[in-house]
């Protein structure tokens, strides 16, 4: 099971790779495709860098593990939520 979870999820990150590049393309052209792709990488790695020092204060201030997860889970329904009204205004 470890190879087929390996090869599946080198396949997804391969594919939504691919797929990323190709929607900034068509929706903000190619020109604008590397600042683009610059920005996203910069607030990729800004995020990776903040939560786990976001998480630990979090958690040295006594918010419970199950508190943290229903934010997260609050956080991701809202983002979903904003998603599909960017993608009603592109089409």
């Amino acid at each position: 099971m470890v190879w087929v979870m390996l090869f599946l999820l080198g396949l997804g990150m391969s594919i939504a790779g691919i797929l990323i590049t190709a929607m900034w393309a068509e929706v903000y052209g190619t020109q604008n495709l590397g600042s683009i792709r610059s920005l996203v990488s910069s607030l990729s790695i800004l995020s990776t860098a903040l939560s786990p020092v976001l998480f630990g204060y979090l958690l040295d201030h006594h918010t419970s593990v199950s508190n943290l997860f229903a934010i997260l889970a609050i956080y991701t329904v809202l983002c979903t939520l904003l998603s599909f009204r960017a993608y009603t205004k592109l089409t």
